[in-house]
């Protein structure tokens, strides 16, 4: 009864640090924003997590498998390169919309000092996944060759950084990360119909 107690409790934690993350960024949010959300003492909190770094850290990581899920769903044999990709970018706008840890992530990392990609972990796994989908998209045909892989995979994380960053919140942030996504693949879908680079 005790250890289930903890653990409600621990996940409570994570929830209020990630509204906080979300609603007041990486910066403004502090142990004692986070503990006053859910009515928690500070001892009580420091007893599951001692720093906002190791809260945003826990989120981070539960973000990797999130996303490691999305891949797994999209990946699956005989699914068409077209709509894996689809189904990928069409995963990752809905991680971000329906799950609020996922989305307070993106806040963190739009806050790094050095950019989102600086550091080596769930920035950048996610970064090489969407690049080598869209290599893939590439090697079938689906997206000219011409483009560059990497560059429409920081367009997709841009968008989910955009709008965390901006501080929109509830559908309106959700509705910002679809609309994005859907130009993106409307962009993709355009390159296609023009096999050749455009003149300079």
């Amino acid at each position: 009864m005790k250890q289930e107690r903890a653990i409600r409790t621990r996940e409570r934690i994570l929830d209020a640090a990630a509204q906080e993350f979300a609603a007041q960024g990486y910066g403004r949010t502090t142990m004692q924003t986070v503990a006053e959300r859910i009515r928690l003492t500070k001892g009580a909190l420091y007893g599951h997590f001692t720093s906002k770094e190791q809260l945003a850290a826990e989120l981070v990581r539960q973000a990797g498998q999130s996303w490691r899920q999305v891949t797994d769903a999209s990946r699956r044999p005989g699914i068409p390169a077209a709509s894996a990709l689809r189904r990928l970018l069409a995963g990752l706008a809905r991680r971000h919309h329906e799950e609020p840890r996922f989305q307070a992530v993106f806040r963190i990392l739009a806050e790094q000092p050095d950019g989102p990609f600086a550091q080596p972990g769930f920035a950048q796994e996610l970064l090489g996944g969407l690049t080598e989908e869209f290599r893939h998209a590439q090697q079938a045909g689906v997206v000219p060759r011409w483009t560059s892989a990497e560059g429409l995979a920081r367009l997709s994380v841009g968008a989910m950084l955009l709008a965390s960053h901006a501080g929109v919140g509830g559908p309106d942030a959700a509705g910002a990360v679809r609309d994005d996504v859907e130009l993106l693949w409307d962009m993709v879908e355009a390159l296609c119909r023009d096999r050749e680079p455009p003149a300079a």
